[in-house]
């Protein structure tokens, strides 16, 4: 009997350790993987703007948003008219501006949006791709004014030697969407609210750019602008995906899609519009993390379509922060730039982003 007290005491006395150790290390602990993610809760959020120094991106921290959640669903007046009505509503001229410039790229180029919220998350996104030797294609949609300003300042003061980065000015796509709803409450007006109704906008416009991107490449790469670059993912995803690849994602967790790394190629456009058209379910118009509820949706209910999705492993593309060989991300975390600091991966060449 003393033996097993003393086992259950050591026991107890380890688990102790680990957590406390991993609450160190982590600044957030993940209750579990899947469709739900605990800290995607913590979502970026802006400072009063700074003085403007080198390129001009405004300084923010990304912390825990004053309204830590919030549900858009059916109440609120006209979201899912407004929300399926997002692929209408991309202008053709942007559509075709994209197109021409995937076009030049001689290499799979990086897909990115940012807003507002990410301009110093995109600007170390881009220090870490500048090391990689050569040369990566990154194109940049701004999502409002502040990200597409950012992204030109940033192209004009040649900041970046290897990457080559272009700027989209798509910001008129989402005021659009916000000024036909002028009886929205501020909480469902801001992007930096996860599960907001501007939060699903701003994520579902990564469908309807893909799509546009994919529909004229060999193969194009979506990237979320809280990753961090180690090396050059966009071959390694070329050099290791099945030849019968629809859709590549990070991984969730257990095999599950994570959208925040997303391949795809000439042949994923139909299944690309089907992931858009899930939008018309409840089932995925309404959970916080929407997109990823729409491919579940699509899993679910189109059996055949998975031996056609892949998903890095996390050995290539880390998640919650772990390290992959390729590239972090930093979901599943409160404070990002706090913890991308604590792990030596935040080196933003603006000083306002410092």
């Amino acid at each position: 009997m003393l033996a097993v007290l003393v086992a259950a005491s050591l026991l107890l006395s380890t688990t102790a350790a680990i957590l406390q150790e991993s609450l160190h290390d982590r600044e957030a602990v993940v209750f579990g993987s899947g469709d739900f993610d605990i800290w995607g809760f913590f979502n970026a959020f802006s400072r009063d703007d700074q003085p403007n120094r080198g390129i001009r991106m405004r300084r923010h921290s990304h912390g825990l948003p004053e309204v830590v959640e919030h549900k858009c669903n059916a109440s609120v007046p006209g979201f899912a008219e407004s929300l399926r009505e997002l692929k209408a509503r991309f202008k053709p001229e942007w559509r075709m501006q994209l197109q021409d410039a995937v076009k030049l790229t001689k290499a799979m180029p990086i897909l990115m949006i940012a807003n507002k919220e990410e301009t110093c998350l995109l600007d170390n996104f881009l220090a870490h791709a500048d090391l990689v030797p050569r040369g990566l294609d990154v194109l940049v949609a701004g999502l409002d004014q502040a990200a597409v300003d950012a992204c030109q300042n940033a192209t004009s003061a040649s900041h970046y030697e290897k990457v080559k980065l272009q700027c989209f000015d798509y910001s008129q796509w989402l005021s659009t969407f916000a000024d036909n709803h002028s009886d929205w409450t501020p909480d469902d007006m801001l992007s930096k609210n996860f599960g907001s109704c501007m939060y699903k906008a701003t994520v579902w416009t990564k469908v309807v750019l893909l799509e546009a991107a994919a529909a004229v490449s060999s193969g194009v790469l979506f990237m979320d602008a809280d990753i961090v670059l180690h090396g050059d993912l966009p071959s390694w995803v070329e050099a290791n995906r099945k030849n019968d690849t629809l859709l590549m994602f990070g991984d969730e967790g257990k095999g599950t899609p994570n959208s925040g790394t997303v391949w795809a190629g000439p042949n994923s456009t139909a299944v690309l519009q089907e992931w858009y058209d899930a939008i018309k379910h409840d089932e995925v118009l309404f959970p916080p993390a929407s997109t990823q509820a729409g491919m579940n949706f699509l899993l679910k209910t189109s059996p055949t379509l998975k031996q056609h999705i892949e998903v890095l492993p996390r050995s290539a593309v880390g998640q919650c922060s772990k390290k992959g060989k390729f590239a972090t991300h930093y979901n599943c975390v409160k404070v990002k730039d706090r913890m991308m600091k604590k792990k030596g991966h935040w080196s933003p060449r603006s000083q306002d982003c410092e």
